[in-house]
């Protein structure tokens, strides 16, 4: 009949000490740091070789007031920062130190605003407009905005006089 190590010390001086490790992985579409849709958290823990071996893994998001047992990976939706803090147990009774991992998700777009000219507006070749734009993403903040017309770079707030669009969006 075969022991570990742990088993024949179980009636003497203790030999696991030592709390497991827990590492925590993310996946999911996005850049940056941010994804663009739920978020997959992996967790993958292990205790020490000569170890008592894992009891349990769990985890909380958002500040949970209940640890919900990991059974395998779980997605975290909604836009925002959000904390998913994970601990494990060893067969020891050995708890981990709580780690925490932030997952970051924004799955709305940015919106565009777009200012000196109205939309369905008519205006006479003798007038100039100001073509302004800017867009605005509360979640994650806006990396770069570019506008065309067509299809030609146009920054925002240049002065635009009519007469001159169609050399204007050539050119």
């Amino acid at each position: 009949m075969g022991y570990s190590l742990w088993e024949l010390n179980v009636y003497g001086t203790p030999t696991d000490t030592t709390a497991p490790s827990t590492e925590a992985s993310l996946d999911g579409p996005g850049a940056g740091g941010w994804f663009t849709g739920p978020a997959t958290v992996t967790l993958t823990a292990s205790d020490e070789p000569g170890g008592s071996g894992l009891a349990s893994t769990e985890y909380q998001v958002d500040g949970a007031a209940a640890w919900t047992v990991y059974n395998g990976p779980f997605e975290v939706a909604g836009d925002g920062v959000h904390e998913v803090r994970f601990r494990s147990t060893d067969a020891a009774g050995n708890v981990e130190a709580l780690r925490s991992a932030a997952v970051k998700v924004d799955g709305t777009g940015p919106a565009t605003a777009v200012s000196g000219v109205a939309h369905g507006g008519v205006y006479g070749d003798s007038q100039d407009v100001r073509i302004a734009y800017e867009a605005v993403d509360p979640t994650s903040g806006i990396a770069t905005t570019a506008g065309t017309m067509n299809g030609a770079p146009y920054p925002s707030g240049r002065l635009q006089p009519l007469y001159d669009l169609g050399r204007a969006c050539t050119s």
